[in-house]
């Protein structure tokens, strides 16, 4: 037996070579011409690719701003639906209840006055809403409830109530807990922090501030308008016909004021609703230029893209036809 001639073999191995190269190239110009853009990136940038490197960068800080526009739109949704459902909690019962009290309907006022501990619940519920693992109206302390629960506040209050003997000093009372700044619901209430959360950057230079906290003048006015209604059935004055007039005549035309307030609340978050859309949209027409850009700089000419493919793919064929024909010769050699 014969070892096989060293120059078929070193031809056979460059044609392996060649054959391989071949393929790439032609797998390279099948991508681009799929994609109508380059795969060499340094080539496509004439040798120096920071340009294509700055637009890249630009591109993923739109990326992230775009991420952070739709949580901001997402949290500003969802403060706006539930402001609205605290404002709704008290407003469905204030007017009938203040028009039976007006009337001298006693009767009447207690049954649409029964209703305010649910809407007081509602309410709270509503202003301990998370979104997306946050809480939204608890200011900068994002991970706990703002609020305490409804029953605690209640119990609370009625604690204050009880020590008084008719509607004026329970207004008061009540009045304390939720404006006293050493106690009550300042302390109790409202589990927050007194900072706001932080305003959210949706483009260089660029931030909205649509914090709405729990601790909010117009939203203790209207906590302290419904609980007030409460008291009026359910503390030791309920049975005194004066001061439970007094509590639902307070609370009823509270809750109406209060509804105005949270109105202005909801207008200011609207308003930052219609900035975040704003700076999406521009963040948006942004990036289709820097896409756009990107495209040309890497853009290659259909034309020659598939010229290219023909050549590489009879390319391809020539030298494959050769490497079968050497492998056929080293084989013979071998066996000879």
């Amino acid at each position: 037996m014969q070892v096989p001639n060293v120059p078929d073999l070193s031809a056979l191995l460059r044609a392996r070579s060649t054959l391989a190269e071949t393929r790439g190239a032609l797998d390279q110009a099948a991508r681009e011409l799929g994609s109508g853009l380059r795969t060499d990136l340094v080539e496509a940038s004439g040798g120096d690719p920071a340009q294509l490197y700055r637009l890249d960068g630009a591109l993923a800080r739109l990326a992230a701003y775009s991420v952070a526009s739709d949580q901001a739109a997402g949290r500003a949704a969802a403060t706006q639906f539930a402001l609205q459902r605290a404002e709704d909690a008290g407003g469905r019962l204030a007017p009938d209840l203040l028009g039976a009290v007006e009337i001298g309907d006693r009767q009447s006022a207690v049954a649409h006055a029964r209703e305010a501990r649910a809407a007081f619940e509602d309410a709270v519920a509503a202003l301990n809403t998370r979104y997306a693992g946050r809480s939204l109206f608890a200011g900068a302390e994002v991970d706990g409830p703002a609020l305490a629960d409804a029953e605690t506040m209640l119990a609370d209050i009625a604690g204050r109530v009880a020590g008084t003997g008719n509607g004026t000093d329970a207004l008061a009372a009540i009045h304390r807990y939720f404006h006293d700044p050493s106690g009550g619901f300042v302390v109790d209430g409202y589990l927050g922090a007194r900072a706001d959360a932080p305003a959210a950057e949706l483009a260089p230079g660029a931030r909205v501030d649509f914090a709405v906290r729990a601790d909010d003048v117009a939203i203790r006015d209207m906590l302290q308008s419904l609980a007030t209604v409460v008291m009026g059935v359910e503390s030791g004055l309920a049975g005194d016909a004066t001061a439970q007039a007094t509590l639902f005549r307070a609370g009823a035309t509270g809750l109406i004021a209060a509804g105005d307030d949270l109105t202005a609340l909801r207008a200011d978050v609207g308003q930052a609703e219609q900035r975040i859309a704003d700076l999406a949209a521009s963040n948006v027409a942004e990036t289709t230029s820097l896409e756009l850009a990107r495209a040309d700089l890497l853009a290659v000419d259909p034309f020659e893209a598939a010229s290219r493919f023909q050549a590489l793919e009879q390319q391809l064929q020539s030298v494959y036809t050769v490497t079968a024909r050497l492998a056929s010769l080293s084989l013979v050699n071998f066996l000879r």
